[in-house]
């Protein structure tokens, strides 16, 4: 009787037991990847134009999203947020508004990032709404090595590191012509809100 009771108790514990993870290349393979996540790194930004680097803080929230680029020596260089798909740039003390994250970005700075695209990309996924890719190359694993989409863009991960017990992207290049940008992220972080 004491073996049973012992056995019974095991079993409703076992029952209560958090649930176990979903690794990341599960989650992207099956679409499942958290909606709601943050990565904080550094990006470099390369043009025949411009040259700089930032600090690079990105929220995704569902379908809405926070960009913050901030200068090395401190203040905000560019702050980009999307809230039901209306889109609010602010940039040298300058707010502005438009349905098109690419757009106004590329009409008050110049600068051409596919930020449609960039949210998946930064995950180490394709974008499922987006055109067809060519040169897909992954390893052993599944992850993503390298890729170039129909609109111009080759994107290379240069590697993956482990951030809480899952290997995702560390390093990565993004060009198009003669525009490049690297990211290396060093903190990713997970929410279920």
């Amino acid at each position: 009787m004491r073996k049973l009771l012992l056995l019974s108790l095991v079993l409703m514990l076992s029952a209560c037991a958090t649930p176990p993870k979903t690794s990341y290349q599960q989650a992207s393979s099956s679409g499942k990847f958290p909606q709601n996540w943050q990565v904080e790194g550094r990006i470099a930004f390369k043009s025949p134009e411009e040259k700089f680097s930032a600090f690079l803080d990105w929220q995704q929230q569902q379908q809405d999203y926070q960009l913050r680029l901030s200068k090395l020596i401190g203040g905000t260089l560019l702050f980009m947020e999307q809230i039901n798909g209306r889109v609010l740039l602010e940039i040298d003390d300058n707010t502005f508004t438009d349905s098109n994250a690419e757009r106004l970005i590329y009409e008050k700075t110049g600068w051409q990032i596919p930020v449609a695209d960039f949210k998946y990309w930064i995950t180490g996924r394709l974008n499922p709404n987006s055109n067809a890719v060519s040169e897909l190359k992954r390893d052993e694993t599944g992850r993503i090595w390298s890729f170039s989409t129909a609109t111009g863009w080759r994107i290379k991960y240069q590697n993956y590191k482990v951030f809480s017990g899952t290997a995702l992207p560390h390093n990565l290049v993004l060009s198009k012509d003669n525009l490049q940008l690297k990211l290396r992220i060093s903190e990713w972080s997970f929410n279920s809100q």
